[in-house]
């Protein structure tokens, strides 16, 4: 229309021009009538700028297309590999998978070999990574390790959110409840009053009706001895003297205990709802069986999780060379117990709850991993486990290595025999946010 305007306007213009000129004198030719020439050629010119106009909006809206169309081209090129590098992810998943499978096979062939070299005496064990293959295999595994979520020895995993306990089996023990086996639990307290109020409840809200309970509090003054007393007719006996550390206050319960099934929770831990029926059940429904342990869930002062430890099935091979298994899910026989001289050597500050499992795998015990969370670790800036690691911490564990392992032990043994445990953990998490309980 701009352009039929323009033509128009020219036309006319011409045309005047031409009248104007004959009305100055060009014979044959009537007076035109007085047409305003400025206002045509303005306009012509009005309508030459709206048609510059809209060809520079044309041009751009052409450059705007193409850019369009090179960015729609882009992102089905990345939409592309994208796929393609999908595809490639689940294929290296399943390769890793393939591959953690027969390291496993190499682990439990390396660990009966192992295990024939420490039943002699004075006899030298072959290097561990002596293979080049199986050293690419086991740095890839140990990159992998650091890189799950769930970790052994990592206390603090993600950000706090909101616990979420597991659904132990709700079972009872076969019989009538005055038959059920007697459970003796003993809680050692220090300055704990901020936790010792949960740590008693997570045990008497369970009302097991055969329960034998020990508080025993190494003089505090805090106010733990109040919490205490608020619950003394629940207790079996309590106290609060001063001692010479945990061990001597958890001999001091274990001492006036009676029960046929034995375990200790810290002042500052939790005992999973419906533990103790489930654990009553499965020693009364497993004769065979002389001491049971479960998952651990972390926690921090505030009761807010703050990570996970899923342990594979039980490894004595293990257990020679570090202690993972949550000491706050352990239960035993006393039969075991006395077996093994009825006391926790209390010149362990840190590490008597290794040395008691150590005996009791010495002693012959049958130990399982229960697919479960039995209990809560908390976490906290005061907790004494993670003040005393650096110092008393590593020098008995140190001690205990050697006298079990002896010329047998070195770091490079020890950190091989540490990543494939935790590899085994790591694939145990992974089938356990599957459902699957192995």
């Amino acid at each position: 229309m701009a352009r039929l305007d323009d033509l128009l306007a020219r036309w006319l213009l011409r045309r005047a021009t031409s009248r104007s000129d004959g009305a100055n004198g060009t014979p044959g030719h009537a007076a035109a009538p007085s047409i305003d020439l400025k206002a045509l050629q303005a306009h012509s010119e009005q309508q030459m700028e709206v048609m510059r106009r809209m060809k520079e909006t044309t041009d751009k809206r052409n450059v705007r297309h193409k850019e369009l169309r090179k960015r729609v081209v882009q992102l089905k090129r990345e939409l592309k590999q994208t796929k393609v590098q999908a595809r490639h992810d689940r294929h290296e998943a399943w390769n890793w998978e393939t591959r953690y499978r027969l390291m496993r096979s190499d682990l439990r062939s390396y660990e009966e070999a192992v295990h024939r070299s420490l039943t002699r005496r004075g006899c030298i064990v072959a290097p561990v990574l002596e293979d080049p293959s199986r050293v690419n295999r086991f740095l890839k595994l140990k990159d992998r390790v650091w890189k799950t979520e769930m970790r052994l020895g990592v206390l603090r995993q993600h950000d706090p959110k909101p616990l979420k306990l597991d659904s132990i089996p709700k079972v009872l023990p076969p019989g009538p409840p005055e038959s059920w086996p007697l459970i003796s639990m003993v809680t050692p307290s220090y300055q704990q009053a901020d936790f010792l109020e949960r740590t008693l409840h997570s045990i008497l809200s369970q009302d097991y009706p055969r329960l034998d309970y020990h508080v025993w509090d190494g003089g505090s003054k805090d106010g733990s001895v109040d919490i205490i007393e608020k619950h003394a007719d629940k207790l079996a006996s309590w106290g609060s003297e001063k001692d010479t550390g945990p061990a001597n206050a958890i001999n001091k319960g274990f001492t006036r205990s009676k029960g046929e099934i034995m375990a200790w929770l810290n002042s500052d831990d939790l005992l999973a709802p419906g533990a103790l029926h489930y654990v009553a059940h499965y020693f009364a429904t497993h004769p065979e069986v002389d001491a049971i342990y479960g998952h651990r869930l972390i926690i921090n002062e505030r009761d807010w999780q703050v990570g996970r430890w899923v342990l594979p099935r039980h490894n004595g091979e293990m257990l020679l060379w570090a202690d993972y298994i949550p000491q706050e899910t352990l239960f035993w026989r006393r039969s075991l117990w006395e077996k093994c001289g009825g006391h926790l050597d209390e010149s362990f500050k840190f590490a008597f709850d290794w040395d008691l499992l150590l005996r009791f795998q010495r002693a012959g015990a049958r130990i399982k991993r229960l697919p479960w969370c039995l209990g809560c670790f908390r976490v906290h800036d005061l907790q004494k486990s993670s003040a005393e690691i650096t110092t008393t911490g590593f020098a008995e564990m140190a001690k205990l290595r050697m006298r079990e392992l002896g010329s047998s032990f070195s770091e490079e043994r020890l950190g091989h025999h540490v990543v494939l445990y935790q590899a085994n953990a790591a694939w145990c998490d992974r089938l356990l946010r599957w459902g699957i309980r192995w």
